[in-house]
């Protein structure tokens, strides 16, 4: 009697299968009516993966079905029609430029903001970084200086038209608590000196090591400049640039493109000619 009773109640305990849901789970969203972008919610569709999701039509006529989430957070504002305008009506075209605007472009590059590359090649920031990568490029420490000089001054005129600008006297909150000055009006006699030295060491250690790696033909680790170049080198690379080659900052590689104006006499110079500075010279696609 109690095994057929516990199997009675055992059934009316099973669970049925799960029916799919129908209804949104989340209490106090409901986005119909609402307007996110071109799309407009005009009602539920099913709830999965955490989120409801809700048919919407679009202002061209088309009808999407999106998340929750994706309208709420401005990732999807139409059916797709959005994309096509701003891609011409498609996709966006593989970048193409000829030999001559690469070789431009190599050239430019170390020394233009990015901005005027874009406009001048029409080419996206996408587009600019990656041939950038592709051809090892970076922009020159010159131009970097320049750039940040042009920062600070224009960020100074804001402050001082907008009245903006850090009174006499501030400091940066909490700045006190661990500062370096207050330590070193701390210290004693000892141990600054002990400090010093330590220093000194350190970089005497980095500059040896350093000079070993140029003496066996190994990259230098330190921006310092440890080996002086001669006048004559310097000449050389300056005539080069301005006859169209591309030479790095330092470098003994001078890449020519098919708008440099060649120079032969200085081409045939060959490694140990006396009186004579050499470079090896190489086209822009072994770059």
């Amino acid at each position: 009697m109690q095994t057929q009773q516990m199997t009675e109640t055992q059934e009316n305990t099973t669970h049925s299968p799960k029916s799919p849901k129908t209804e949104p789970r989340e209490s106090g969203f409901d986005l119909t009516g609402k307007r996110f972008g071109k799309l407009l919610v005009v009602g539920f569709d099913h709830y999965g993966e955490g989120q409801s999701y809700w048919k919407c039509r679009c202002d061209c006529g088309g009808e999407k079905v999106v998340g929750r989430k994706m309208l709420q957070k401005g990732s999807t504002r139409s059916c797709g029609c959005l994309k096509g305008a701003h891609h011409g009506g498609g996709y966006r075209k593989r970048l193409e430029l000829t030999d001559g605007q690469i070789s431009s472009f190599v050239r430019e590059y170390p020394c233009t903001a990015n901005a005027v590359l874009m406009e001048r090649y029409g080419m996206s920031q996408t587009s600019l970084h990656r041939l950038a990568r592709r051809h090892g490029l970076k922009k020159s420490m010159e131009f970097m200086a320049e750039s940040q000089l042009k920062g600070a001054m224009a960020a100074e005129l804001s402050h001082m038209a907008h009245g903006t600008y850090p009174k006499k006297g501030y400091r940066i909150p909490r700045s006190n608590e661990h500062s370096i000055n207050d330590y070193r009006l701390r210290e004693t006699e000892e141990q600054k000196s002990a400090r010093l030295s330590k220093a000194r060491e350190s970089r005497n250690a980095s500059i040896a090591e350093d000079k070993r790696r140029i003496l066996f033909g190994l990259p230098q680790k330190l921006k310092m400049k440890l080996i002086k170049q001669p006048r004559s080198i310097c000449a050389l690379r300056y005539t080069l640039r301005k006859h169209g080659y591309i030479v790095g900052r330092g470098s003994h590689v001078a890449y020519y493109t098919p708008d440099t104006e060649r120079m032969p006499e200085v081409e045939a110079r060959k490694f140990g000619d006396r009186y004579y500075c050499w470079m090896e010279f190489k086209p822009i696609e072994d770059k």
